[in-house]
């Protein structure tokens, strides 16, 4: 069974003066022996997607990138293990545990 990627466009930006553009993976076609099928992710959006004026949006299907490349891409993405830092002084999220005995709930 041969596959590829269906990607969804939701964005551009500008690097070194070139236009890039920022792309999601929303599905895969397959070949099956029964024929062509498309599975889609059930939370793909496509408002988020530049719709055409007659109320279109455009998704393209790419070769899947070798798996080791993928790895490698996500290793260099920075990690979000920060823990939230306390909240400054005197902000609505500054409060003591005692002051919660006031509540009716």
């Amino acid at each position: 069974m041969s596959y590829k990627e269906i990607v969804a466009t939701i964005g551009t930006y500008a690097k070194d003066g070139q236009k890039k553009y920022i792309t999601r993976k929303v599905g895969t076609l397959l070949e099956t022996d029964k024929g062509l099928r498309i599975k889609l992710d059930a939370c793909f959006n496509p408002a988020g997607c530049k719709i055409d004026e007659d109320g279109s949006i455009w998704l393209a299907a790419f070769d899947p990138k070798p798996r080791q490349e993928t790895v490698d891409q996500a290793r260099k993405q920075p990690a979000h293990t920060q823990r939230a830092q306390t909240p400054p002084a005197g902000s609505p999220l500054d409060f003591a545990e005692d002051d919660l005995d006031g509540l009716p709930f």
